[in-house]
């Protein structure tokens, strides 16, 4: 964090001593994204490309570059599932089938009207409860991992999503300034 605030201060004395652009820090990301758009604006130019459908060609390019560079996940939840289904489908058979006896169920579900009926009930809650919570814990740790890859595996994508970015705020512009 410190080392982007020092890169910061620097970029925007280098903007004022060669550009005569003046900015703040908390000003400095507007400054930033002005000077991306105008840059990337003026290359658009330069090479004829400044038209809509070309902004949108270019920016679904970048989205399936991005694509195409992620490595798939270690582990996908629906493995998981596929593998532990069976050895579910049996725990949980064995958990029923322990304690629909008469001798192992619980003394609070013995003093309710039907307490075969509860018992099942509390116990179905209670696997699917722990069911969706290790899915979703696979879930996020499967995000997390797409984060982490994206980030320190492909050195390109933060380059290509703010590419993406400053493509799309050129289109919203011409967008705009078409409109009016």
């Amino acid at each position: 964090m410190k080392m982007n605030r020092v890169f910061d201060i620097k970029a925007m004395k280098v903007l004022k001593k060669h550009h005569s652009i003046n900015s703040s820090l908390q000003t400095w990301s507007e400054h930033l994204t002005d000077i991306r758009i105008t840059k990337v604006t003026e290359y658009l130019l330069e090479h004829d490309m400044y038209q809509k459908w070309k902004i949108e060609r270019l920016i679904l390019d970048f989205q399936k570059d991005n694509g195409r560079g992620k490595i798939p996940p270690l582990i996908a939840p629906s493995i998981i599932l596929a593998i532990s289904i069976p050895n579910l489908t049996q725990l949980c058979f064995q958990i029923y089938t322990y304690f629909n006896l008469e001798g192992n169920s619980p003394y609070f579900i013995l003093n309710m009207s039907y307490p075969k009926v509860m018992l099942n009930i509390l116990i179905f809650l209670f696997i699917l409860i722990v069911s969706l919570v290790i899915v979703g814990i696979f879930s996020v740790l499967n995000k997390m991992y797409g984060f982490i890859q994206c980030q320190i595996v492909d050195n390109h994508a933060p380059k290509r999503s703010g590419l993406t970015e400053t493509l799309e705020n050129i289109l919203y512009r011409l967008h705009d300034k078409n409109s009016s």
